[in-house]
C-alpha cells in the first residue's frame, strides 16, 4: 500500500475512531476484533471492513453497486468475504487498528456499553469526497449509526448543511429524514441514525407523491425571475466551456423567466430510489440531504427522480414528456397550481442547472461519469433543437 493511501486511511481513522487510535500496517499487532481488510477501487482505498465476516456482513450485504460490472465484482467479493477467504484475494490489504484502553465512542453518539463494529466506505477522489462509516451493534450485529467524515472543504460544508437540514426536518416533519445524533465540527464528522427498511423502487408512486407534498412551504413563493437570475450568475462563473455551449445555455435561460411566482419547496436535491427507504404504507424516509435547498423550486425532485430512474440513456427517452404525462405528476402539478407554460420553464430550469453543475464539476476531465450525465446533456440538446 502506497504512503499516500496509508496517510488517507490514517486521516479517516483519526477522525472516526476514539482519540489515540492508530493505524497498524501489521494486523497481527492488533487484537482479532480490531483487524480489517482494505478493499481498493480503481486506484484508491474504497472500503475498510472487519476481517471477521460476522462483524461486517450485515452492513456489507446492504451495499448495491450501480454498474453491472461493479455488481458482479461485489457479488464475488462478498462470497469470498462470507467464506473467510477475502484475505487471499489479490489487492486486498490487511491492516490493524490500535485503540486506547477504556476508549469511548460517545464522540459519534454511540452510547452502548460495547464498542461498535465499524465498516467504512470511502468515496472517489472528487471535491465532494467523504467517508461514510456504518457502526454495527456487537450484540445484535445490526447497523445502528451512520457517520459521515469530511475529507475536503466542500464535503465539510455539505455534511454540516445536511445536519442542519435533517435537524430542522425532525421538528417540522418527523419521519421524513434520519434523526441527527452528533456533530463535531472540529473533526468534521456528523452522525445520524441508520434507517431500517427496504430500498425504494424506481417507479414513481403514491408514496413519492405524498412525500413531496410534505415539502411544500406554506404560504411561501419564489419568483421565476429570481430563479432565472441565479442561473445567469452561475453561468457567468463557468469557465473553460465552449462559446457554442454558452450561447445555447443563454438562449434557454431566457425561456425560464416569467412574471409569475411558484410555490417554494424544501428540495431534497438528490431524490431518487437509492436515497429512499419504505417505512410503511405510502410512507418514505429520505437520507443524503447534502444537496438540499431550504427554499427551492417545485418539481426539482420530481425531475431528478425520473432522470435517475433511467440510470443510462434510452433511445427515445424524453424527460419532459414522461413527467408531464404521468397521472401522479399531473395531480401534483394541479395541487401546486402549475400550468403548462410554467411547467416548461421549470423543466428548462432543472436541465440548465444540472448542466451547469456537471460542467462546473469538470466531470469529464476527472474521468468520472455520473449515471445521469448523458441523459441531462441529451435533454439539453433536444431542448435547444426545439426552440430553433
Amino acid at each position: 500500500m502506497e504512503q499516500t493511501h496509508f496517510e488517507l486511511l490514517e486521516n479517516v481513522i483519526a477522525k472516526l475512531f476514539p482519540t489515540g487510535s492508530k493505524l497498524l500496517r501489521n494486523p497481527d499487532d492488533a487484537p482479532p476484533e480490531d483487524r480489517y481488510y482494505v478493499i481498493f477501487g480503481r486506484t484508491d482505498p474504497r472500503w475498510i471492513i472487519p476481517q471477521n465476516p460476522k462483524h461486517g456482513g450485515s452492513a456489507i450485504n446492504l451495499w448495491r453497486p450501480t454498474g453491472l460490472v461493479s455488481r458482479i465484482m461485489w457479488y464475488f467479493l462478498t462470497i469470498f468475504y462470507q467464506a473467510g477467504l477475502l484475505g487471499a484475494v489479490p489487492g486486498i490489504v490487511p491492516i490493524g487498528i490500535s485503540l486506547p484502553d477504556k476508549s469511548s465512542w460517545e464522540h459519534v453518539g454511540w452510547k452502548r456499553q460495547n464498542p461498535p463494529f465499524v465498516i467504512i466506505f470511502i468515496r472517489w477522489p472528487t471535491p465532494e469526497r467523504k467517508a461514510i462509516a456504518t457502526l454495527v451493534d456487537a450484540t445484535t450485529l445490526m447497523p445502528e449509526i451512520i457517520v459521515k467524515i469530511s475529507m475536503t472543504p466542500v464535503s465539510f460544508y455539505a455534511i454540516l448543511h445536511e445536519a442542519r437540514t435533517i435537524s430542522a426536518l425532525s421538528d417540522k416533519h418527523p419521519g421524513l429524514a434520519p434523526r441527527l445524533l452528533f456533530v463535531d465540527e472540529q473533526k468534521s464528522i456528523v452522525s445520524q441514525e441508520f434507517i431500517v427498511g427496504p430500498i425504494n423502487k424506481r417507479i414513481f408512486s403514491r408514496s413519492h407523491l405524498e412525500f413531496l407534498k410534505k415539502l411544500r412551504i406554506d404560504g411561501a413563493e419564489i419568483p421565476l425571475t429570481k430563479l432565472t437570475g441565479e442561473l445567469e450568475e452561475r453561468l457567468k462563473a463557468l469557465t473553460g466551456i465552449g462559446k457554442e455551449r454558452i450561447n445555447m445555455l443563454e438562449r434557454l435561460i431566457e425561456l425560464t423567466d416569467g412574471g409569475v411566482s411558484v410555490p417554494s419547496m424544501i428540495v431534497h436535491g438528490d431524490f431518487y430510489f437509492r436515497n429512499l427507504v419504505s417505512t410503511g404504507a405510502d410512507k418514505l424516509m429520505a437520507f443524503d440531504w447534502e444537496f438540499s435547498l431550504e427554499h427551492g423550486p417545485p418539481l426539482w425532485d420530481l425531475f431528478h427522480f425520473h432522470v435517475h430512474k433511467e440510470l443510462k440513456p434510452r433511445k427515445g427517452y424524453n424527460l419532459k414528456d414522461e413527467v408531464k404525462n404521468s397521472p401522479l405528476c399531473v395531480e401534483y402539478m394541479k395541487e401546486l397550481g402549475i400550468d403548462d407554460a410554467t411547467y416548461l420553464k421549470l423543466y428548462y430550469h432543472y436541465i440548465i442547472s444540472e448542466t451547469i453543475t456537471l460542467l462546473s464539476n469538470d466531470i469529464t476531465q476527472r474521468g468520472i461519469v455520473y449515471p445521469y450525465r448523458e441523459i441531462i446533456l441529451m435533454e439539453l440538446d433536444r431542448s435547444f433543437e426545439e426552440i430553433l
